[in-house]
């Protein structure tokens, strides 16, 4: 494919797990609304049909074990394109012209990257890789530490904060149906990995539970808003014991032993 094609078109990296439940919406709507010149499926050796839907798709697959910050790495690797799009697997792209206005957005001075927000969402926050679109020469100058499961965006973020990068938001974007968020431990789970990428460091933990606020509000529904001071405790929960709460969502409602996981991990 020649330079000028692809500067047209763009790579999107989908990072998988058994996510077979909404993949097909997700990669439907990426086709339908973005110009993709290949989907880069990223799996974590699913168990459902995961494999079988991006397949169906034209994916290049390629399978992991690492971590989540691997697989991010690996997507980044196998992509060509001028610009790359982070597409979360239980997200739907709204927004037609999204790509055209990010591209767009980017050639502005010290734009690193663009979120697209969901749709009737206000408030701006964070690196959500949801829906982001970045340059290449950007994303493969970030070292992500390739062992996270979560919190990866905290090695972008600094990147972009410590090279003068701006993050920019286009509003009414796309539908997340965020459907890990329906674990009972996830605040826990995020507080640990925010510890485990950043150290103790009161700043990172203060602007995650900002970010909690933000989220939470964004969705305008007050059983959400009520709940905000209770995610936020869950998630220090998850801060100050790291290693007991930084396992597999899929097995944190199990009762097992998670802190035997741990030491398997």
């Amino acid at each position: 494919m020649h330079s000028s094609d692809n500067a047209k078109s763009v790579d999107v990296i989908v990072r998988t797990r058994n996510s077979g439940v909404s993949l097909k919406q997700c990669l439907e709507s990426a086709s339908r609304f973005l110009p993709v010149r290949k989907f880069i499926v990223v799996d974590n050796h699913s168990s459902d049909d995961t494999v079988e839907i991006a397949s169906a798709y034209g994916a290049d697959i390629y399978l992991e074990n690492t971590g989540l910050g691997y697989a991010t790495s690996l997507g980044i690797s196998k992509a060509v394109t001028e610009n790359i799009v982070f597409l979360d697997s239980d997200v739907l792209v709204r927004d037609a012209q999204f790509y055209l206005k990010a591209s767009a957005i980017l050639k502005e001075k010290k734009v690193g990257a663009v979120v697209g927000q969901a749709i009737g969402h206000k408030l701006l926050y964070g690196l959500p890789l949801s829906l982001t679109v970045m340059p290449i020469k950007i994303a493969s100058k970030i070292s992500i530490d390739p062992r996270v499961m979560g919190r990866e965006t905290y090695f972008m973020q600094k990147y972009l904060r410590d090279n003068g990068y701006k993050v920019r938001y286009l509003p009414d974007a796309m539908v997340h149906n965020s459907t890990h968020r329906s674990n009972r431990h996830w605040p826990e789970w995020q507080g640990a990995w925010v510890r485990n990428t950043s150290g103790i460091r009161p700043r990172e933990l203060a602007y995650s539970m900002l970010v909690i606020f933000l989220m939470l509000t964004n969705s305008r529904k007050v059983r959400n808003f009520l709940y905000i001071p209770i995610f936020q405790a869950k998630l220090v929960r998850g801060f100050v014991h790291p290693l007991y709460w930084q396992g597999n969502l899929i097995n944190l409602d199990k009762n097992e032993n998670i802190e035997s996981k741990v030491e398997k991990n």
